[in-house]
């Protein structure tokens, strides 16, 4: 109860599905940079500028994509990836002034925004992936649960994967 704001996560994503770089007009990906990139980068840039001024630690996590990891042409992948480099940079950037930042990326997870292609109305949540499953929103958040909390102190400027594995290859 001590005022101020112990943590901002950045969560906004938007997908527009498009299959190749052939696809994207300059609406759609200014859209998705939009959403996906700028709208973070100046979310983290005053959040940064209030904590910082605090003694007390803070903590940064930005929701990235398993999909940043691929090489991809789309602007979804390419504004994830653009995310996964802030973390590190922020990370190196501002961990001695007390603010740790971390990323979470997770697969295909059930939500509104892969409802076209991946329907679990009928309660199956089998998907084509290393998991063989969709990933639930409950999960993603005990991840970032994690992060904000004492037991992570140790760790910044990292993307946490939340997809069993699948960006392995």
């Amino acid at each position: 109860m001590g005022g101020g704001i112990d943590g901002l996560i950045c969560n906004a994503g938007l997908s527009l599905h498009e299959e190749s770089i052939g696809k994207v007009s300059p609406e759609q990906f200014d859209k998705q940079f939009n959403t996906n990139f700028r709208g973070a980068y100046f979310l983290a840039q005053a959040y940064v500028e209030e904590v910082t001024s605090s003694t007390k630690p803070s903590d940064l996590i930005f929701i990235s994509s398993e999909t940043a990891d691929h090489c991809v042409d789309i602007p979804y992948g390419l504004s994830k990836a653009a995310i996964n480099s802030l973390i590190g940079s922020l990370s190196r950037r501002f961990y001695r002034k007390g603010v740790r930042v971390n990323g979470v990326a997770p697969g295909v997870t059930a939500t509104d925004m892969t409802k076209e292609y991946a329907d679990v109305s009928d309660g199956d949540y089998s998907y084509e992936a290393a998991s063989g499953r969709l990933f639930l929103p409950e999960e993603v958040a005990e991840v970032v649960c994690f992060l904000l909390s004492s037991a992570s102190r140790c760790i910044s400027g990292e993307v946490i994967h939340v997809n069993a594995g699948n960006h392995l290859n």
